[in-house]
């Protein structure tokens, strides 16, 4: 722009130059037919060069009254031409002319000049050159002003951008400082007021029933109710509901002229200047940004298209945040739980796991209150078993009938959030501050212990996220119940078994499959002689007490080590054995335990066997005695039967000799008892004589037949023997082969029919 008046300065110069030589040049060095030109000539030629410029040119002489002007200086007055010329050039272009003219005469190169009413002026660059002193022309001066309006409205244009963007920075820099949802909302409230000089606003964020998750409220002089009542009708009646409903901005010079708004009662400030623009998540709106200005038009379509660009920004940092709450909620629930189940761990009383579990879950929740029932055994009442927080008792008792929040969650096996509590759903006295409730079933493998409850002050106390929390904090409660119902279970079985073992006069051992001492009883250590008592014996490897019985009781060492070897070979059946010890006899059983087809280890049944071995050499002595006392007599019995038969000398087919024979054969068949029994017992000790001899067995066979003949003859059976004469001899001892023939026949006459044979 500069190179512009030195362009015009030197084409006037040039102009003038021309008409100054031509003057002084002699007409011989002109053709006829081309005339030296004359003033006016030049005067048409300098005025057809100024309006063929598009820059307002003014010619001053060196007081500053206009001369020459082209066509676009005369558009940057009302005046005609005519009227133009000769005035001072003050009295055309606005006063600061002659400031501007004494700036650049100083030596300031860059000066602007505003023409033209409100609303349509346009800016120039002036600038202001000085003409050669000996132009034969009053010009002194060249004023030359070129329009700059466009270069000056791209440049406002990129200011505005580039303070948009400085703007829209500053909307991302400070929203994204906070990972919190209501600290980026409170952020974003504090830029936006900033940057249009809003008086006050409110930012809504709404979930997909367009119910208020958060609220900001900025610079609002107002009580907390008065504040809830706000948030609601500005959403239910105000502008943000208008924004909601339409899906659009909105834009409010004046409140007063604009039938949308809707001044609240008793509101305790004024609007008249108000900008509202939605925050949308996708398609859903998620919110609304509602600014706000005492003065009418305050808010411009700049600040609308800006509140717009942050409300966008706002929305993906809304989502950041929104995403960041949701995994610092589980992380704090997560964090919750772990804490609980660290607590409740080691505790196996049901008393104190229940009174531990509330007042746990009410001391990391912050929860108001929190209350456990426990089903009762008749399987129809719910009853308080522990509580936490300043919790009255019931008024009633929870049925399976009832109506309550307790009954009904424990009937639907669902999780009941309640925003309304009375005394009907809740059966608290009147006048407790609880207004809201979460209550779950307390479920364990399809069992249901009870119910969890916990209370809150606030309607809102408890929201969705919450289901979860105490879900998760049921499940462990009741899988903690159990463990300690179980527990309970377990030792009150271990007591009756401890009870049993202990009464029970055999000892018992129990190991497990890594050889270790399970289960060993009082008896147990007595009978192997052990130097510890058998609590002290629990859970040791046995290879300790095997050490300590091969220096004791070596035959119950080899013993167990035999065992071990059977076991360990593969032979899992059932063994005992006995062994003798410095106390007595003991008798032992190895017993395998099984659990579902899998051994789980091996049960020792040890039994003090003294006294039975006692008893039975007493019984064997005095059977033995008792034995050999009736051998005598019944020897001389038969003898005297035989002698009787002999010295009577009757007919064998008369009665006497009859019943004689009877009698013989009886007292031998007692002698015979007498005398196996006396075997027997010489057999079971080892001192069995056998005497081997030749036999003849047809002949053994025919006079065992005699023998038995009155006893066959009495019940009229036949007997016969059809064995060859000539069979081998046999070696073997004639009177046990005589007792073996004697009782087969006998066996056979009792149960051979009457007339058999």
């Amino acid at each position: 722009m500069r190179l512009i008046p030195f362009i015009l300065t030197a084409a006037f110069s040039g102009v003038i130059a021309r008409l100054t030589i031509h003057q002084a040049t002699p007409p011989t060095l002109y053709a006829p037919e081309d005339p030296p030109p004359s003033n006016a000539i030049a005067n048409e030629l300098i005025q057809a060069v100024l309006n063929n410029l598009e820059d307002g040119v003014f010619l001053l002489t060196a007081d500053h009254t206009i001369v020459e002007l082209n066509d676009t200086a005369v558009t940057l007055s009302d005046l005609p031409p005519e009227e133009i010329t000769g005035e001072h050039i003050s009295q055309i272009l606005p006063y600061k002319i002659d400031l501007i003219i004494r700036d650049i005469k100083a030596g300031k190169t860059s000066n602007e000049i505003q023409i033209g009413c409100q609303g349509q002026q346009k800016v120039y660059t002036v600038n202001l050159k000085p003409l050669p002193e000996n132009l034969p022309h009053p010009a002194r001066q060249m004023l030359v002003l070129r329009d700059i309006t466009p270069h000056k409205n791209t440049l406002t244009q990129l200011q505005n951008q580039r303070n948009l963007f400085v703007d829209m920075v500053s909307v991302a820099r400070v929203t994204a400082q906070e990972a919190g949802l209501h600290k980026v909302l409170q952020n974003a409230m504090e830029i936006a007021t900033g940057i249009t000089q809003a008086q006050c606003g409110s930012l809504l964020v709404l979930d997909e029933d367009f119910r208020i998750k958060e609220s900001i409220l900025h610079q609002r002089q107002a009580t907390a109710d008065q504040r809830d009542q706000i948030i609601t009708q500005v959403l239910d009646k105000g502008i943000a509901g208008w924004v909601v409903e339409h899906c659009q901005p909105v834009l409010i010079h004046d409140t007063q002229q604009d039938e949308r708004w809707i001044t609240l009662p008793e509101q305790p400030y004024v609007s008249r200047s108000v900008l509202s623009v939605p925050i949308f998540s996708g398609a859903r709106i998620a919110g609304v940004l509602t600014l706000e200005h005492p003065e009418p038009h305050h808010f411009t379509a700049e600040h609308a298209g800006l509140m717009q660009a942050a409300a966008d920004q706002i929305a993906l940092v809304m989502s950041n945040a929104q995403i960041y709450e949701i995994q610092r909620r589980q992380a704090r629930q997560q964090n919750i739980l772990v804490q609980f189940l660290r607590s409740t761990r080691d505790n196996l009383n049901l008393d104190n796991v229940t009174r531990t579990a509330v007042q746990t879950m009410q001391q990391l929740t912050g929860w108001t209150a929190v209350t456990l029932l426990m089903l009762e055994d008749d399987g129809n009442q719910l009853t308080v078993q522990s509580s936490a927080g300043d919790l009255p008792s019931l008024i009633a008792t929870p049925t399976a009938a009832s109506s309550d929040i307790y009954s009904q969650t424990f009937q639907t096996e669902e999780t009941i959030i309640t925003t309304h509590l009375d005394q009907t759903n809740s059966l608290l006295p009147p006048h407790t501050p609880f207004q809201s409730s979460i209550a779950t079933p307390l479920l364990y493998r399809n069992h249901k212990f009870g119910v969890l409850a916990a209370l809150g002050d606030q309607a809102d106390s408890f929201r969705e996220h919450d289901i979860w929390l105490i879900e998760a904090l049921a499940e462990a409660t009741a899988l903690t119940i159990a463990n300690a119902r179980l527990f309970q279970k377990v030792m009150d079985e271990r007591s009756r078994l401890q009870s049993l073992m202990e009464a029970n006069r055999d000892g018992i051992i129990l190991v497990g499959l890594d050889r270790r001492l399970l289960v060993i009883n009082d008896k147990a250590v007595e009978y192997l002689n052990l130097t510890q008592p058998s609590a002290n014996w629990v859970n040791l490897p046995m290879r300790r007490a095997l050490t300590e019985l091969q220096q004791i009781e070596p035959a119950a060492f080899v013993a167990f080590m035999s065992e071990i070897h059977r076991i360990s070979a593969g032979h899992n059946e059932v063994n005992e054995h006995e062994f003798s010890t410095s106390k007595g006899i003991v008798q032992w059983m190895s017993v395998p335990v099984m659990a579902d087809n899998t051994s789980i280890g091996r049960l020792i049944i040890l039994r003090d066997i003294t006294e039975e071995r006692q008893l039975e050499k007493m019984r064997e002595d005095l059977i033995q005695t008792t034995v050999h006392d009736l051998r005598n007599p019944l020897g001389a019995a038969f003898s005297a039967v035989e002698f009787l038969r002999d010295l009577v000398g009757t007919p064998e087919e008369s009665d006497v000799n009859h019943l004689l024979e009877m009698a013989q054969h009886s007292a031998g068949k007692a002698l015979n008892l007498v005398n196996t029994l006396l075997d027997i017992n010489r057999l079971e000790i080892g001192q069995m004589p056998v005497n081997y001899d030749l036999l003849r067995l047809p002949d053994m066979i025919k006079e065992t037949l005699i023998n038995q003949q009155s006893l066959a003859a009495g019940r009229n059976i036949t007997l016969k023997s059809d064995l060859p004469d000539d069979l081998p001899f046999a070696w073997a001892d004639a009177d046990l082969v005589a007792r073996v023939l004697q009782n087969l026949v006998d066996n056979a006459l009792k149960f051979t029919p009457a007339k058999g044979e």
